[in-house]
């Protein structure tokens, strides 16, 4: 079994890392140590596949590049995995982002306003690619739903999510056609037997603190959290890199973080750095507006912090009746919601769930089921 992994191309990664990354370098690599496949990782868009059996790829939100990979494996007559990856934010884009990309955002319809923010990071990051032209001239809706015809296979992290792109895209899709494939941990990495002396005595201010460990953009949701534990009796943290494309937004941030004396921006940290805080932290809040899981929820409740999520997206089913809920634009849900958490502490029904059914090695054994499954259809 030869599986060709193609993500998105590495200046992308660069700039805006996510979700889909880490999911496709951990699933290659449980997959090289769990199992007799021969992976290979490309982000190139239109490779040679003559010695390939299939092609995973990840990731629609950003259809320009994975539509052209898609065709190429369609041309060349090799069946498609797509992980969806699906994480749609129009609903911060029109109701929440400022300035004048959200004044654009309100004006235009959603394939205009995919085009002109392709532009911008062309632009601003020198992202730009053949698929990005094409964007412009096929439309962001219809190329993705493109990549849902040439697919053979569909790879969820969650039923909600596969849910959630049936009914946007409108797709008449079987359902035996999907295998869900959760997102996870490293228990390895997330050990507290791992975590550094010297990194817990450095920051050892931030004991009982609300941590929030996430890109510092809009979607996340920092600012409206700092608005609303300033001036509480709560130590907020946040720690995550910048997104470049959001200079703004991560200029109000640090802003409001120095005007509010127990708010702490440390910016990107170290995994050394990121275990020791997860190890003091007493809640982790991730108020997004959009999560299709939140990987750092996950690693903050296996380093026992109690959970206080959004609603938006598919968290309930991997978080409900165990994290505290909060509406990302209320001020006053997202501090009752910490104010919860804090009280309520960790929860170990919510641990024990994550160690039995959300790890990167249950992702690897889904992922090699379907593989299987592609390959006999």
């Amino acid at each position: 079994m030869r599986i060709l992994l193609q993500g998105r191309s590495n200046r992308s990664v660069q700039t805006t890392p996510g979700g889909d990354q880490v999911q496709l370098e951990e699933t290659a690599r449980l997959l090289c140590e769990q199992f007799d496949v021969d992976i290979l990782l490309s982000s190139d868009l239109q490779p040679d596949l003559s010695d390939i059996d299939a092609v995973h790829l990840f990731g629609i939100v950003r259809p320009q590049e994975v539509w052209i990979q898609a065709r190429n494996a369609h041309r060349q007559g090799k069946p498609i995995l797509l992980s969806t990856v699906y994480c749609d934010v129009r609903e911060f884009e029109r109701t929440a982002r400022t300035g004048p990309v959200g004044w654009i955002a309100r004006q235009t319809t959603p394939d205009a306003f995919e085009a002109l923010k392709a532009g911008g990071r062309a632009l601003n990051n020198r992202e730009w690619t053949i698929g990005s032209a094409a964007l412009f001239t096929r439309g962001f809706t219809r190329m993705q739903r493109e990549v849902i015809e040439m697919s053979t296979l569909f790879l969820p992290n969650s039923w909600s999510e596969w849910r959630r792109l049936k009914a946007d895209l409108n797709l008449d899709v079987s359902d035996d056609r999907v295998v869900v494939v959760p997102n996870g941990v490293d228990l390895a990495e997330m050990d507290v037997d791992r975590v550094d002396s010297g990194e817990l005595e450095r920051l050892s201010a931030f004991k009982g603190s609300v941590l929030c460990v996430a890109r510092i953009e809009g979607r996340k949701n920092q600012l409206r959290l700092i608005q609303a534990l300033r001036d509480t009796d709560f130590t907020l943290v946040l720690a995550g890199k910048p997104t470049p494309n959001q200079t703004r937004y991560v200029a109000k941030v640090r802003e409001a973080a120095a005007g509010a004396s127990n708010v702490y921006y440390l910016g990107e940290v170290s995994p050394n750095a990121k275990r020791a805080l997860y190890a003091l932290a007493r809640v982790h809040a991730m108020p997004s507006w959009m999560e299709t899981t939140g990987i750092s929820s996950l690693e903050a409740a296996v380093m026992d912090c109690a959970l206080v999520v959004t609603p938006n997206g598919d968290t309930r089913e991997y978080f409900d009746n165990y994290a505290h809920f909060c509406r990302p634009d209320d001020l006053n849900s997202i501090r009752d919601a910490v104010d919860a958490g804090w009280r309520a502490g960790p929860n170990a029904e919510l641990k024990q769930r994550i160690i039995d059914d959300y790890t990167w090695v249950k992702a690897a054994d889904a992922t090699y089921c379907a593989y299987r499954k592609v390959l006999s259809m």
